[in-house]
């Protein structure tokens, strides 16, 4: 499970990480609701980076 969002607690989701066993991840990436396109950009490029971290984990980890 992921979380993109600075302004949501990690802690809303303890249930769920516990009942189904799965990884929490949680981006703290800035979000403005009115956001410039100069802004979603931004964002756009975080998100991808922290994608492109989390496959490279997945990857190391996956059995061979």
């Amino acid at each position: 499970m992921v979380i993109v969002a600075d302004d949501i607690p990690r802690s809303l989701f303890a249930k769920e990480e516990k009942k189904y066993g799965k990884a929490l991840y949680h981006w703290k990436i800035k979000d403005k609701a009115e956001a410039s396109a100069k802004e979603s950009d931004r964002m756009a490029k975080e998100i991808e980076k922290q994608v492109k971290r989390l496959i490279s984990r997945i990857m190391r980890s996956a059995p061979k």
